[in-house]
């Protein structure tokens, strides 16, 4: 199996700065996030806006078919790349998960094209698991740009709150940093 993190952003909101090298704990999140996530996949794809900077990040670094276009069409490069049948995908700006929810997620996707947390009215299609045969119905909604907007075309299982709850307690996985007063946020309630 695949992981697909997404990490073509423009960090517009966290005053451009590249959020896959803002650091917790001493760690750059695509560190953290390439060091959680290797135990539990064969490979593991970065989809980026620029490869210099993940020059040395141990990983395969792709960049978006067509940049710019948002993280719809970073799902969709992400996919067309992977060797997978079935994939994991999260973004780089979430630095905590719960490696139990994102092994339930894969394992119990059954026959369907995605199995996606569902919780307080959230939908979390960032931190789900999706099979390749998800690609040409992307591909058909690419200018929606809206990343559930092929989900009319695709059976979807949704992890219900009680078995979230179950297996991430505190929600930490659907924590992302979007501007600096995330990531300070952040930074107090660890420090």
């Amino acid at each position: 199996m695949t992981c697909i993190i997404l990490s073509g952003g423009n960090g517009e909101r966290i005053g451009g700065l590249d959020k896959a090298f803002l650091t917790i704990e001493g760690e750059p999140f695509i560190e953290r996030k390439i060091r959680q996530l290797s135990p539990m996949f064969k490979e593991i794809i970065v989809v980026v806006n620029k490869t210099e900077a993940y020059r040395n990040i141990p990983a395969r670094i792709i960049t978006d078919e067509k940049p710019g276009q948002g993280p719809l069409m970073g799902l969709y490069s992400g996919l067309r790349e992977s060797s997978s049948n079935i994939n994991f995908v999260t973004t780089v700006d979430s630095p905590f998960m719960s490696p139990a929810l994102v092994a339930w997620l894969v394992k119990k996707i059954g026959d369907y094209d995605a199995h996606v947390p569902h919780h307080g009215g959230y939908t979390e299609p960032l931190f789900a698991a999706y099979r390749k045969s998800c690609i040409p119905f992307i591909e058909k909604t690419l200018p929606k740009r809206r990343i559930i907007s092929f989900y009319e075309y695709v059976r979807v299982k949704y992890a219900e709150d009680d078995i979230i709850r179950s297996l991430d307690p505190d929600y930490s996985s659907f924590v992302n940093i979007n501007s600096q007063k995330d990531f300070q946020r952040i930074i107090n309630t660890i420090y």
